[in-house]
């Protein structure tokens, strides 16, 4: 509980300094999108990990990425989406993660949610549970999505339901808290593309 407390007022501190207008604007340790990823990592690095990235199944136009900056203060794990041949390396996508069980997210969440409130007092909410079209077992994610100029903020717990994700599919899935900034660009292409 120590060590979610910790980040959590790192995350308070860090973010309640600017209020967001634009997705632009909201940053995930100090990352935004429309940065690039060579501003935060190595080449090599960033060249490596394109070639274990992950693709949606109908669309190859955009992958995810893994990276951990060496002094990451907030999360446990960061992804990023970017275009397949962007030799910038633009992001579109930035999510932090922390590993928690559901209960415990929950609770957090609330928080989180209530300091996302003050940095886009104007946005559009919308809370919602996703239960994956009942194709994943009994997991479900409990979403708050925050619209703002061009894209979405999203916070939500993931509550796997682990036994079928390991039997059907021969994944082990970590429940986690996580915060996203998406661009509109990046969140059409996955509602219109991306699965279809």
């Amino acid at each position: 509980m120590l060590r979610v407390i910790i980040i959590l007022t790192l995350f308070f501190n860090f973010q309640s300094l600017t209020k967001a207008e634009n997705i632009s604007d909201f940053e995930i340790e100090g990352i935004s999108v429309g940065d690039s990823l060579m501003d935060f990592f190595d080449k090599n690095l960033i060249e490596n990990e394109i070639k274990e990235a992950a693709f949606y199944p109908n669309s190859k136009t955009f992958m995810v990425l893994s990276l951990i900056p060496e002094n990451m203060k907030q999360y446990e794990n960061l992804n990023f989406h970017i275009k397949k041949n962007d030799k910038k390396y633009v992001i579109y996508s930035v999510k932090g993660m922390i590993y928690l069980e559901p209960e415990e997210c929950l609770k957090i969440k609330k928080d989180v949610d209530a300091e996302i409130k003050k940095i886009v007092p104007n946005a559009e909410i919308r809370n919602h549970t996703n239960r994956y079209d009942n194709n994943l077992g009994e997991s479900k994610a409990y979403i708050s999505d925050y619209y703002i100029k061009d894209g979405v903020i999203r916070v939500f717990c993931t509550d796997w339901d682990k036994k079928f994700m390991e039997e059907k599919y021969n994944k082990i899935y970590t429940n986690t808290l996580s915060v996203n900034s998406t661009t509109d660009e990046l969140r059409f292409w996955i509602q219109n593309e991306a699965y279809k």
